[in-house]
C-alpha cells in the first residue's frame, strides 16, 4: 500500500519528484567533472582549430592583397570582411547550427562542404581571369 501511496505522489507531483535528485551521486558528479585527462582530451582539436583558422585568415588576406587591383584594394578587403562575416553567421549557430539541431551533423556539415566548394570556385575564376 505504502507503494502505490508513493506512486501516485510522484505523478501527481513530478516537478518535486525531479528535485529530489541526489546531487551527490556520483553518476551525476561524474558528467560534470573536469580533470586533466579530459582538458587535454579538448585541448588539442581546440589548438589545431586556432592554428587551421591562423592559416586561413592569412591566406584569405594574402589572396585579397595579390589579386586585387590596387585601386580596389580597400574595396576587395571589405568585402572579404563581409562575406567573413556572414560566412560566421552560416557557420557559428546561424544555418548550420539549426541544421545540426533540426536534422543531424551530417546535414550541417554537408551544407557547410557545398559553401566552402563554391568559395574555391569564386577563388578559381577570380585567379583564371586575373592570369588572363
Amino acid at each position: 500500500m505504502v507503494a502505490q501511496h508513493d506512486e501516485e505522489r510522484l505523478i501527481a507531483e513530478p516537478a518535486q519528484a525531479d528535485a529530489d535528485a541526489d546531487l551527490t551521486d556520483p553518476g551525476f558528479v561524474g558528467l560534470f567533472t573536469i580533470n586533466g585527462a579530459a582538458i587535454a582530451f579538448l585541448a588539442v582539436p581546440f589548438i589545431l582549430a586556432g592554428i587551421g583558422i591562423g592559416a586561413v585568415e592569412t591566406a584569405q588576406h594574402s589572396a585579397v592583397a595579390a589579386l586585387a587591383p590596387k585601386d580596389l584594394r580597400g574595396f576587395a578587403f571589405g568585402m572579404l570582411a563581409t562575406v567573413q562575416s556572414l560566412g560566421h553567421l552560416s557557420a557559428g549557430g546561424g544555418i548550420a547550427g539549426i541544421l545540426w539541431t533540426a536534422v543531424s551533423p551530417t546535414a550541417a556539415f554537408t551544407y557547410l562542404t557545398v559553401w566552402m566548394g563554391i568559395a574555391l570556385i569564386g577563388l578559381l575564376i577570380s585567379v583564371r581571369r586575373r592570369s588572363n
